[in-house]
């Protein structure tokens, strides 16, 4: 949770963290103090050479979660779910009263552009 006088970003990436984005990781480490990073992204690689705290993973999601995700586009149901990480993004957003929704890459900007409009307008 954010305190008083600290500002939490949310970082939107669909992977952390590929070996051509390394300057991202200097980006999240050495910011002020008074930020709190966190990170969503949809899967991970590299993590022995680019950890980071605050990482939130929708591959990390419980198997029941995704199994009524599945179940629901086997029914043709799947119009009745929000994207999945559409929903993640959402959630890490309002769990961690997120500010600032930073998302890396223009393309991946308008993928999740419907999370930060309905987090724009809670």
């Amino acid at each position: 949770m954010a305190t008083e006088n600290t500002i939490c970003v949310l970082h939107s990436l669909p992977r952390w963290l590929p070996r051509t984005a390394t300057w991202l990781h200097n980006q999240v480490r050495y910011l002020p103090e008074n930020v709190c990073n966190h990170i969503a992204c949809e899967s991970t690689e590299n993590l022995t050479e680019f950890s980071i705290k605050n990482l939130h993973c929708l591959d990390s999601r419980t198997k029941l979660s995704l199994w009524g995700d599945c179940l629901y586009r086997k029914l043709r149901l799947g119009f009745l779910l929000k994207r999945p990480y559409v929903k993640h993004l959402l959630d890490v957003a309002t769990r961690y009263e997120a500010r600032i929704l930073h998302s890396h890459w223009g393309d991946w900007a308008c993928r999740v552009a419907p999370a930060a409009q309905q987090f724009l307008a809670r």
